[in-house]
C-alpha cells in the first residue's frame, strides 16, 4: 500500500495521497468542478488498475489467461478514458486549466500498462487510442516528469 511519513505520522491511501500533494504543489484543482472532473479520472485510473490487479496470484499461465480474457473490458475502459480527455477542451489534460494530478497518475497506469510486465497485456494496448497517445507524450514532455524520470529510472 502507498504511504507516505511527515512529521512522524504515516498517511496512506494513492488518490489522498495524490489530492494532498496535488493541492501542497499546485496540481490539484482549486475550481470545485475541475476538481471534480480530477477526481472522477482518479477513480477511474483505480477501476483500471483494480481490474488488472485482480488477475494477480494466480498460477502464470492462469495469470496470462485471465487477462487476455480481460482484454476486451480493459479496452472500453480506455475507450472511456480516453473520452474523458474532451473535459479538458484545447488544454489537452483532463482539466481545462491544465495539468493535475489526474494526469500524472495516468500516465503511471498507462505505462504500467505497455511496459511488457503484465503476461497477457499486450505493450501497443494504448496504441488504439491516439488521444491517450498525445496525452502520454504530453505528459512526458513536462519539465518536473523529465526531471523526476532521469533521476529514478
Amino acid at each position: 500500500m502507498p504511504q507516505v511519513e511527515m512529521d512522524g505520522l504515516k498517511w496512506a491511501q494513492t488518490n489522498a495521497i495524490l489530492r494532498y500533494l496535488g493541492k501542497v504543489g499546485g496540481l490539484y484543482p482549486s475550481d470545485a468542478r475541475e476538481a471534480l472532473a480530477c477526481d472522477m479520472v482518479l477513480e477511474f485510473l483505480d477501476d483500471i488498475t483494480d481490474a488488472v490487479s485482480k488477475t494477480f496470484g494466480q498460477a502464470p499461465a492462469a495469470m496470462a489467461k485471465a487477462r487476455r480474457e480481460l482484454l476486451p473490458k480493459l479496452r472500453g475502459m480506455l475507450e472511456r478514458l480516453e473520452g474523458l480527455l474532451a473535459n479538458g477542451g484545447a488544454s489537452g489534460y483532463f482539466c481545462p486549466k491544465g495539468c493535475t494530478v489526474a494526469d500524472v497518475q495516468c500516465m503511471c497506469v498507462l505505462e504500467w500498462l505497455a511496459q511488457g510486465v503484465l503476461d497477457g497485456i499486450p505493450t501497443d494496448i494504448i496504441e488504439a487510442y491516439p488521444g491517450l497517445v498525445i496525452h502520454l507524450a504530453k505528459v512526458n514532455a513536462l519539465h518536473p516528469v523529465i526531471d523526476w524520470k532521469s533521476k529514478h529510472t
